[in-house]
């Protein structure tokens, strides 16, 4: 005989960066029926459990599952009962399905008024012996598994942008060695919260590998520490990725207004990169200058090619600010993404560039605390404000996505681009309307497993 009765069909709720974990349950089968009823099982009696210390669950013969139990409590013994409430009981507007009757067991929970672990145990022994119960149970505790991690980094309560960012959620993908970052900047120190990442870069001014970790203005080391400070080492900052490889390209000058270079020495750092397999280069510099052939180096560049929007409280699709005006929907070869800086509130900082066109999207950049060292040679911590602080940002989640293989520039670029916080406050700023988030991309690709663009 056929019985239509209504199941609840399973649904899985992208909620938050949970799944859920079942806390551990032992159980043993005892062998032989009696009168026709099922095998019993048996729970292991664990008071050191996690289970709810007032509720206990019954699972009912398939022989009496069509029999309604919940309103007679004499059948469950003469212990007291706050109430017994059927979990699996007929709900109206779910889909139908057609079910065997002798399939079909009734799953009750059964409430009692004593808040009692032992007393939990002692009703489980009690309802084991009744026959036409299979099992009797504990009500146990189920885990969220949560992705985000809180690391030991003592700074790391200070990294606003992190959480804003969601990149503890998206700790999930933690790196790779193997992806290596290369910094066009001023040099990497060997910062004690770096130096374990840091690997052979170049110094494209005096033509040699050692003075590339010789920053003397400190701003390549802050830029490093975003995307690849070590993480808990109990020191100073948390990256955002866990394992990456920082190369330092060095390409400064030193003048009386502060760090300055030439187009030749950023080519060169772009040429290196391409000949020497470095998949994500971090550029945090700019000026006004549309410079061809540098263009076409970057544009050739078969790698993530992230760079700045610029200082100046601009429109860049009026007033061009290079290499970020190649961005957005300028970018021939697509590998290239521009970077505004938003504050602790997702408004625009107050002197970032701006371009609905050129600037693809917005990351943190105001009041960033990260690895720095002074004229002296002293490592340290600052917090800094800029476009170069919100470009790292975005390199750093690129190095996360890059971690897990083959996904080209453009893809990871689509990724990032497709996967912001879109936040009013942007709208008609950048090309997305949106600030990074970490999690959203690499969850994206988590789900996607790979990614197709056009």
């Amino acid at each position: 005989m056929r019985k239509w009765i209504l199941v609840v069909l399973p649904l899985f709720l992208v909620l938050s960066p949970f799944v859920f974990v079942r806390a551990q349950q032992e159980h043993t089968e005892v062998y032989g029926n009696s009168e026709g009823f099922e095998k019993k099982i048996y729970s292991v009696v664990n008071i050191d459990s996690d289970f709810d210390s007032s509720s206990v669950l019954v699972v009912m013969d398939k022989k009496v599952g069509g029999i309604n139990k919940v309103h007679d409590e004499s059948f469950f013994g003469n212990f007291p009962k706050k109430t017994i409430k059927d979990l699996t009981a007929i709900t109206v507007g779910i889909k139908d399905a057609l079910i065997e009757d002798e399939e079909f067991r009734q799953i009750l929970q059964i409430q009692i008024p004593e808040n009692s672990k032992e007393n939990v145990l002692n009703v489980i022994r009690q309802l084991e012996k009744i026959e036409g119960i299979v099992y009797a149970g504990h009500d146990y505790l189920w885990h969220f598994d949560q992705w985000g991690i809180t690391p030991n980094d003592p700074n790391f309560k200070f990294q606003w942008s992190l959480p804003k960012i969601q990149v503890p959620e998206a700790w999930v993908f933690s790196g790779s060695n193997y992806v290596r970052v290369g910094i066009i900047d001023t040099g990497i120190s060997y910062h004690p919260d770096l130096s374990a990442n840091l690997v052979a870069g170049w110094d494209f001014v005096s033509g040699n590998s050692f003075t590339a970790y010789n920053d003397t203005v400190g701003h390549g080391t802050h830029v490093a520490g975003i995307v690849g400070a070590v993480i808990n080492n109990g020191v100073g900052i948390a990256g955002i990725n866990w394992n990456t490889r920082l190369v330092p390209l060095k390409t400064d000058f030193v003048s009386p207004t502060g760090p300055i270079t030439f187009s030749s020495t950023i080519l060169a750092a772009v040429n290196y990169a391409k000949n020497n397999n470095i998949p994500i280069l971090n550029a945090s510099l700019g000026d006004l200058t549309n410079d061809f052939a540098l263009k076409t180096a970057i544009e050739t560049y078969s790698g993530l090619f992230v760079c700045t929007a610029g200082n100046n409280n601009t429109n860049i699709d009026n007033f061009p600010h290079y290499p970020g005006s190649w961005g957005g929907n300028n970018s021939t070869y697509r590998n290239i993404i521009t970077v505004g800086a938003t504050n602790a509130y997702d408004a625009r900082w107050l002197y970032s560039n701006y371009g609905s066109n050129a600037v693809d999207l917005f990351a943190p950049g105001e009041e960033i605390i990260s690895t720095f060292v002074d004229g002296n040679g002293v490592f340290k911590y600052e917090s800094l404000s800029g476009t170069s602080m919100a470009a790292p940002h975005v390199t750093g989640v690129a190095a996360l996505l890059m971690s897990q293989s083959g996904l080209s520039a453009r893809e990871i670029k689509k990724i990032i681009l497709d996967n912001v916080d879109k936040v009013s406050s942007l709208n008609g700023y950048c090309v997305t309307g949106g600030r990074l988030n970490a999690f959203k991309a690499v969850y994206a690709r988590w789900l996607a497993g790979w990614c197709t663009c056009q």
